[in-house]
């Protein structure tokens, strides 16, 4: 690979670090645990994940449920690092107050 590729890479990776580190202290702003990682996705939980999937649906903000996965309880939800984030807590606040 060239150079310049693998220089893009990195950029990319910088990018996605940072956009993540932000979207999991917005996270944490509202009190809700994150799972720690460097995956394009974010996994964290909240009191009641099935009425917040749907008021984000409602939002159009897509977020995957976690209880179809072996040994993640129900209160658990993935949503991808997007530079949209700021959005997804928004909506979550509404539901948390």
């Amino acid at each position: 690979s060239s150079p310049e590729a693998v220089a893009e890479a990195d950029a990319g990776a910088r990018r996605l670090a940072e956009l993540r580190g932000a979207m999991v202290a917005g996270l944490d702003g509202l009190g809700l645990h994150v799972v720690a990682g460097d995956a394009p996705f974010v996994l964290f939980t909240v009191p009641d994940a099935e009425l917040m999937r749907k008021h984000l649906e409602s939002k159009s903000i897509a977020v995957r449920r976690c209880d179809t996965f072996v040994g993640l309880p129900e209160n658990y939800l993935r949503a991808a690092v997007r530079p949209e984030w700021p959005a997804l807590i928004d909506a979550m606040t509404e539901v948390l107050q």
